[in-house]
């Protein structure tokens, strides 16, 4: 019989409206910038943990942590979790869902005085979108490493915290697996009208920075042989990025285009844009940024214009472990429901934890403009993605100890807990 979920999964709707009111914007999501918003809500996340049966903890770069202890003490542990605060302007589901996910699954178990073979651990992961550091994602601190190198540090944002000997503290110290619960941020489920996918990899991610310089002029002055139009020049470019990621797998974008002289009288001489280029496969995405550099040079040579070039950003992708895939494929199933698998084209958290131990992830449908302040998903979904993630959860199965050759990075062998009926 099927868990009816639909009261919790209403509260976790409303626990996420509480969060997006700690927002600077009304409506929009520069969620958690300023401190006191950042205290209130790892205040509010870390109440709803106690409430649930949780231990909880913080570490130095302001990740919090519950934890509900399994049949013994110490037991390596299964984390559920995502981030706290949402991307700029993005909605209230781009975020937090997987956090108040994972704790409301620790609800169902406490409120039934269940104990797990292994701990399972929540956490709220404080800034992976890079809103308040100038860097991302936070992951790659709790994995021990050294963040990326500094972004142009956004307005509002702050310098990334270091830790002086991050390894030696670690924030998970024994962690079998890692899932995260997000919602889709794109129109596939919606489309196929499927509440639930689940994800192979996390895309890799390449920016490119272009300058274009070409000479300025009077638009009814300089006939049209003569001209050296940047922004002719970038608008031509903008159509070889979509024709060159129109391939199956690949996506590009073209943004923050900006003109000068910004007047509708003149002849734009510089323009400035970004590319953006992802795949869940990074040789196809490197084949696509060198057919896409080829095609800037050429334009600029034929419209006689200078072009910069600048990377900005590389992330490589990252697939997510197949048969912890697998088992989520099984939950759901189990529930009555198909498995689409779907790579995630949005950062994750999941990106850096996959270097700790296996990492998978449930997408949910959600419905309107992706990323963006109209973005939602439904209660019912809500709840159907819980009932997914339990019966994942109870029937997890792990080692009793890590191999030492890769420390905690196996899942298999202790008993099945059942879920009850209810």
């Amino acid at each position: 019989m099927r868990r009816k979920l639909h009261g919790i999964a209403a509260e976790v709707m409303a626990r996420l409206d509480v969060l997006a009111a700690l927002t600077v914007e009304p409506g929009g999501a520069r969620q958690l910038v300023r401190a006191a918003e950042r205290a209130r809500a790892k205040t509010l996340v870390g109440g709803w943990m106690r409430d649930a049966g949780m231990v909880v903890r913080s570490d130095p770069a302001g990740n919090l942590i519950g934890r509900y202890e399994g049949e013994r003490d110490g037991a390596p542990a299964l984390l559920l979790g995502s981030r706290l605060e949402t991307s700029v302007d993005s909605g209230r589901f781009d975020g937090p869902l997987g956090a108040l996910a994972g704790i409301a699954v620790v609800q169902l178990l406490a409120r039934e005085e269940q104990r797990l073979p292994v701990a399972l651990e929540v956490a709220a992961f404080a800034d992976e979108a890079g809103v308040r550091f100038a860097a991302d994602p936070v992951g790659t601190l709790v994995a021990g490493r050294e963040p990326p190198a500094a972004r142009a540090v956004p307005s509002g944002a702050i310098p990334f915290p270091r830790l002086a000997q991050p390894a030696a503290r670690p924030t998970f110290p024994k962690l079998l697996a890692y899932v995260e619960l997000r919602a889709e941020q794109g129109p596939v489920l919606d489309t196929e009208g499927v509440p639930l996918g689940v994800g192979t990899a996390v895309a890799g991610q390449a920016r490119l920075g272009i300058t274009l310089e070409g000479h300025a002029g009077h638009a009814g002055a300089v006939p049209m042989e003569l001209r050296r139009d940047a922004l002719a020049a970038a608008a031509e470019m903008v159509l070889l990025v979509e024709r060159r990621c129109s391939e199956e797998g690949l996506v590009g974008t073209v943004g923050r285009l900006a003109v000068e002289p910004e007047a509708p009288d003149a002849i734009p001489g510089t323009c400035r844009f970004h590319i953006d280029v992802r795949a869940a496969d990074d040789a196809s995405r490197d084949l696509a940024l060198d057919d896409i550099r080829e095609g800037l040079a050429e334009i600029a040579r034929r419209r006689r214009l200078a072009c910069w070039v600048e990377e900005q950003r590389r992330v490589p992708a990252v697939r997510c472990d197949a048969a912890l895939s697998r088992r989520l494929g099984d939950a759901l199933a189990e529930e009555g429901l198909g498995v689409r698998e779907l790579a995630s084209g949005a950062g994750r958290d999941a990106m850096a934890i996959a270097s700790l131990c296996p990492a998978g992830m449930l997408l949910v449908r959600c419905h309107g403009a992706a990323r963006r302040p109209g973005e939602w998903v439904t209660v019912d979904d809500c709840e159907t993605a819980l009932r997914a993630l339990e019966r994942f959860v109870r029937d997890f199965r792990a080692e009793d100890e890590a191999p030492a050759a890769h420390p905690w990075s196996a899942y298999r062998g202790l008993a099945r807990v059942p879920a009850r009926a209810g």
